[in-house]
C-alpha cells in the first residue's frame, strides 16, 4: 500500500458491530472521543445513531459530531466522504444498523485498504448471549479485513462465556486475534446526570478541575464525592483504551 504524502494513512473506527441495543455502545464511543481529546489528535466524529433520538447520542456530548443517517448506500457514501477528510474518524453506529451498513462495508473495505485506510471494528458485548451473536454476524462477514476490539461491558455482570466458551466465539478469537478490554458498570445516576448536563466524563472532569466556571456540572456532578467516583471510572476506562491505542489512533 502506498504511504506517499498524497495518500497518507488513515484510520476509521466503527463502534457497533451488533444488532442489539443496551450494550453501552454510545458510552464506549464517548470514551473514545474523550481519548482523542486527551491526545489532542485531529479527528472527525460521526453520529449515525438514529434509533435514540431523545438523547444519549454521541452528538449530545460532542456537538461537533456530524449527524448522518446511514439508511441508504448514498447516505453511507456521504459518511465515507466525511470520514476520509481527516486521518482519524470515529463513527457511532446505531443498533440494528447492519442490515444496510454491513453489505456496504464489505464492498468498500478492499478499496479503503488500497488507499491506506485501516478499519477498526469496536464491538461492545455484555453477558447477554444476544450481544455476542450480533457481533459474530459482523465477524463472519468482515473476517480478516478489519481489526477487532471487543469491549466487555460489565453492565449486566461479568460472565462473558457466551463469547469465550461458544464454538463461534472460540473460532473468532482463534481466527482473528481480537483485542479485549473490560469496563466496569457505571452507576445509572451518574450516567443520567452526565446526559442531563450533556457532558462526557472527560468534559465533566475538566470543568470540575477548573472550578466549573460556566456552571455546567449541576448539583450531582458538582459534588466532591461524586467526582471522586467519576475520576476513578474515567481513569479505569482511559487506562483500558490506552492499552489498545494502536487500534484507535492513527
Amino acid at each position: 500500500m502506498s504511504t506517499s504524502n498524497n495518500n497518507p494513512s488513515r484510520r476509521v473506527v466503527l463502534v457497533g458491530g451488533g444488532g442489539v441495543g443496551g450494550v453501552g455502545k454510545t458510552i464506549v464511543s464517548i470514551a473514545i472521543a474523550d481519548l482523542y481529546h486527551q491526545h489532542k489528535v485531529p479527528h472527525t466524529l460521526i453520529d449515525a445513531e438514529e434509533e435514540n433520538k431523545k438523547g444519549g447520542m454521541l452528538s449530545t456530548y460532542f456537538p461537533e459530531a456530524k449527524r448522518l443517517a446511514i439508511d441508504t448506500p448514498g447516505q453511507l457514501d456521504d459518511a465515507l466522504r466525511a470520514a476520509l477528510a481527516v486521518r482519524l474518524c470515529l463513527v457511532d453506529l446505531g443498533a440494528g444498523s447492519g442490515r444496510v451498513t454491513l453489505p456496504w462495508v464489505e464492498r468498500v473495505i478492499p478499496w479503503l485498504q488500497s488507499i491506506n485506510t485501516t478499519i477498526t471494528l469496536v464491538t461492545p458485548i455484555t453477558s447477554h448471549p444476544a450481544s455476542v451473536s450480533a457481533a459474530i454476524e459482523w465477524v463472519n462477514a468482515l473476517r480478516d479485513s478489519v481489526k477487532y476490539l471487543v469491549i466487555q461491558n460489565k453492565i449486566h455482570g461479568d460472565d462473558f462465556s457466551s463469547l469465550h466458551k461458544s464454538n463461534a466465539g472460540k473460532a473468532f478469537i482463534d481466527g482473528y486475534a481480537p483485542r479485549f478490554i473490560t469496563i466496569e458498570k457505571m452507576w445509572s445516576k451518574y450516567i443520567n446526570a452526565l446526559e442531563q448536563q450533556r457532558l462526557s466524563l472527560g468534559q465533566a472532569r475538566e470543568a470540575f478541575n477548573l472550578g466549573d466556571p460556566d456552571k455546567r456540572l449541576g448539583p450531582i456532578l458538582g459534588d466532591l464525592v461524586t467526582m471522586f467516583h467519576l475520576e476513578a471510572y474515567f481513569k479505569q476506562i482511559m487506562d483500558q483504551l490506552e492499552s489498545v491505542q494502536e487500534l484507535l489512533l492513527p
